[in-house]
């Protein structure tokens, strides 16, 4: 099975504009890991890091911070935003998601904040094996994707099949390829970890000037490596 190569520096949507981390990484991070003492000696790895938006705040929080992503211009822009920040930028690197640049079982925890939903589920389950492999025994994934009760898949003009679509209109023009996930589907996808719990998130607009009919739902995946 081959992972599907994609041109990063071309996609929209992979977020190089976020400048501020997501509230579920943060209560992800400082749930698990908010007392430890050295946390220094935490190393995690924001998986498609983009533009430092959570790499940033790994390392104000004085965690061993690491960033990987697809797009040499994702890449680009982190550093110099680390850099201004007087922080090191010698731990980001350019891969694919299926050939990451790491040993085994070197990671303490892996963040996963809407980069592997941007694939095809043959791939994610690739990716997903290549995760596994660069986690430490007892390591945590969290895994944010995007549910198969979002209504904002009818943005998409065409299906894939097997809950992959691509050649989105409206306000995910540019996001290529997304896979939505169901119950069963996230059980087949992660089950080379073990899941420790999935919450739902929905997000809908009910009054206002942003009143809006799309409903967003993300599963919001914890994973150990046993």
């Amino acid at each position: 099975m081959k992972y599907t190569k994609r041109k990063w520096n071309e996609q929209y949507y992979h977020g190089w504009k976020n400048r501020y981390p997501f509230t579920e990484v943060v209560s992800f991070i400082m749930r698990n890991y908010g007392e430890e003492k050295d946390r220094n000696n935490i190393r995690i790895l924001d998986l498609g890091c983009g533009a430092a938006h959570h790499l940033l705040f790994l390392a104000k929080e004085g965690f061993d911070y690491y960033g990987v992503d697809g797009s040499s211009k994702a890449i680009e822009i982190a550093k110099e935003r680390l850099e201004k920040e007087k922080y090191n930028s010698k731990r980001l690197s350019v891969a694919t998601l299926d050939n990451l640049p790491y040993e085994n079982d070197f990671f303490d925890a892996i963040i996963d904040r809407g980069s592997l939903v941007c694939n095809r589920k043959k791939d994610i389950i690739i990716i997903i094996k290549e995760v596994k492999r660069i986690m430490k025994k007892s390591g945590l994934l969290y895994s944010m994707m995007l549910h198969e009760d979002s209504t904002i898949r009818k943005q998409a003009a065409t299906s894939l099949g097997e809950s992959d679509y691509a050649n989105f209109e409206g306000r995910l023009k540019g996001a290529n390829i997304l896979h939505f996930t169901n119950l069963y589907d996230t059980k087949e996808l992660y089950n080379e970890l073990e899941i420790q719990n999935i919450e739902i998130q929905r997000t809908e607009s009910i009054y206002g000037k942003l009143q809006s009919k799309d409903i967003t739902v993300w599963s919001n995946i914890l994973c150990k490596k046993s």
